[in-house]
């Protein structure tokens, strides 16, 4: 399947059709992210305990941090993630389709599977300059030396 978005992040951010910047805020339950999660971009955002279950997102993150988050079945396409740091958080079945990850971190993450034995998958997604401290799990070995 061929990608809809090029490669180069200058012209992946220009063929997404965003709607919602959201900045500076402070996101503790998975209520508060409504009708968010499609299309937006979060600005210098925390994210932290909560879970977040069976949700697609499609959005772009430039440094926010998710702290203690349980993602469940949760799909991520073709986001893009700038110094982001994701720090405690749990990933059970989670896609992450066509992502970017540019200068992010994953400090004592956990990747297991879902209840139906699904991996996490990180298919046709990039990682350019990225940190992974303590985590176990970790879908493939190479990513863990990055």
């Amino acid at each position: 399947m061929t990608s809809v978005c090029p490669t180069d992040v200058r012209e992946f951010l220009h063929c997404r059709r965003l709607r919602l910047l959201i900045a500076d805020r402070e996101f503790t339950e998975e209520s508060a992210l409504a009708g968010r999660l499609d299309n937006s971009v979060f600005k210098f955002c925390t994210f932290s305990e909560f879970s977040v279950s069976g949700k697609p997102v499609d959005a772009i993150f430039f440094n926010c941090a998710f702290v203690k988050i349980d993602f469940y079945l949760t799909f991520f396409n073709i986001c893009l993630f700038v110094d982001v740091c994701f720090e405690n958080c749990t990933f059970r079945g989670v896609g992450f389709a066509e992502c970017r990850f540019l200068n992010c971190k994953f400090v004592n993450c956990r990747f297991s599977e879902d209840d139906l034995g699904g991996k996490t998958t990180f298919d046709q997604s990039q990682w350019f300059a990225c940190k992974v401290e303590n985590c176990v799990g970790l879908p493939w070995p190479e990513m863990e030396r990055l």
